[in-house]
Parts: C-alpha cells; structure tokens; sequence
C-alpha cells in the first residue's frame, strides 16, 4: 500500500487592507525521502463572496517567493465564492516541481486584488505521497 502523509497551513485572517495586505504562508512536511503532492484542498472557515475586481487568490508554489514554481492553479474568488466549511480542491500541474524532500518548502502564494478587504481564513490540506526513500 502506498504511503502518505497529510500537511495542513493554516490561512489566517487577512490585514483587511487592501492589495497591499497580502499574507504569505510557508511550511514543509519534515518527512524522510521523497514525496509528491498528490491533492490539495482549502476549507475555508469565512464565506467570501465572488467579485471578479476585488478578490483574494491563493496559489501553492515549491520554494520561496522569487526563486519559487507553481505546482498549483490559482483559487480565487474572482469567479466562485467561498462559503463556510466546502472544500474546493487546487487544480495541480503536472510537473517535477510537485516532489518535495523533507526540507523543500511549501509556499502558498496569498494575494488580493482590487481593493479586497475582506477577512479569508480557513485550512489547506496537502497529501503528499511518497515516490522515494
């Protein structure tokens, strides 16, 4: 049976000022060998409503900002709200940036547009399986 491992980030409630108050969140699974992120999920505990000219993404990267590769599609709320407690699943991309070793940093790029103001927390979920000891 294949072996894996769950990570959650927890997404905090945002500065509620603006564009120029997005929050960035970092983690990595500490986990021996090497795994692939297999889904990821957010559960957000705030309803958000759609607005396709202020509203908040997030993205999940492998890296730091700057030198970081999107293994994830962005989840907004430009087109789909978020209501309380439904899961909506991140859309991977197929590419070798998605394998993490024990010390590769999961990034989850928060950014807002507009003048998106809202509070947005909630939790992403990662599976990772693992592919290498």
């Amino acid at each position: 049976m294949p072996e894996s491992i769950t990570v959650t980030i927890p997404i905090g409630a945002s500065a509620a000022g603006g564009v120029s108050a997005a929050d960035d969140y970092y983690t990595c699974h500490g986990q021996a060998g090497e795994w692939k992120l297999g889904a990821a999920y957010f559960v957000p505990m705030l309803a958000v409503t759609a607005d396709a000219s202020n509203y908040v993404s997030f993205q999940i990267e492998n890296g730091f900002e700057g030198t970081s590769t999107t293994v994830s599609s962005a989840m907004t709320t430009a087109t789909v709200a978020m209501a309380i407690g439904t899961v909506r699943e991140f859309t991977l991309t197929e590419n070798t940036s998605r394998e993490f070793g024990p010390t590769d940093v999961v990034f989850v790029d928060h950014d807002e547009a507009g003048t998106f103001s809202a509070n947005v927390e909630g939790t992403i979920v990662c599976r990772f399986d693992k592919i290498r000891a």
